[in-house]
C-alpha cells in the first residue's frame, strides 16, 4: 500500500471493516477485520512494485468466504465500493462478487451453495 492509514480508513467506510491495529506515523502497518476476518495492510517504499494481481493477468489479490454473499454485495452497493463482478454463481457452486480498493486490489467473496 502507498498510504496505510488512507487505505484503512476506505476500508472502514466503504468496505464495512473495523480498525484493529495501526503502527507507525506515517502508518507502516495496519490490521483491520470484518466479521471476524482480518485482513494485513502494509506501506511499501516503491509502491510501482507491488501490483494488483488483476494487472498481472489473474483475478482477485483476496478472497473471503461469506455466510450471505447478496446481502454483503447489496452493503458494499450502497456505501459506494467499486464493484468488479457479480454477484454470479460460478461452475464450481459459489456465488461470487468482488470489490476494488481504494489501490486498486480486487477482493473477492462468496458463499458456497452446495
Amino acid at each position: 500500500m502507498a498510504d496505510v492509514e488512507q487505505c484503512v480508513v476506505h476500508y472502514q467506510r466503504v468496505l464495512g471493516f473495523r480498525r484493529e491495529y495501526v503502527a507507525g506515523t506515517p502508518a507502516e502497518f495496519a490490521i483491520a477485520s470484518r466479521d471476524g476476518l482480518p485482513i494485513m495492510l502494509r506501506r511499501v517504499s516503491a509502491p510501482d512494485l507491488i501490483r494488483a494481481i488483476e494487472k498481472q493477468g489473474g483475478t482477485r489479490d483476496a478472497f473471503f468466504w461469506v455466510s450471505d454473499a447478496r446481502a454483503l454485495h447489496a452493503e458494499l452497493s450502497a456505501s459506494g465500493a467499486e464493484v468488479v463482478y457479480g454477484p454470479v454463481v460460478q461452475e464450481y457452486q459459489m456465488e461470487e462478487f468482488a470489490v476494488r480498493d481504494r489501490e486498486g486490489h480486487v477482493l473477492g467473496s462468496g458463499q458456497a451453495l452446495a
